[in-house]
């Protein structure tokens, strides 16, 4: 799979696979997101991906797409 930017809030930049966890790009981008139950289902690290869909860092995956994805609060 191809390798995507990904810009978390801060201008944090990371490059990962695409269909990669989401966790282990924040952490190589050095960003912290707020989790609380790293399982997915209190949806307190959710970031919008493009300003448009919601994706939970905690389980989500590196979207699809030629990128750069930025993420949001």
């Amino acid at each position: 799979m191809a390798d995507v930017e990904i810009i978390f809030p801060g201008n944090k930049k990371a490059k990962a696979a695409s269909g990669s966890l989401l966790k282990d790009a924040a952490k190589k981008a050095r960003y912290s997101p707020n989790y609380g139950c790293e399982e997915g289902k209190c949806g307190s690290c959710e970031l919008k991906v493009n300003g448009k869909t919601k994706i939970r860092p905690c389980i989500g995956k590196v979207p699809n797409g030629a990128g750069p994805i930025k993420l949001t609060e």
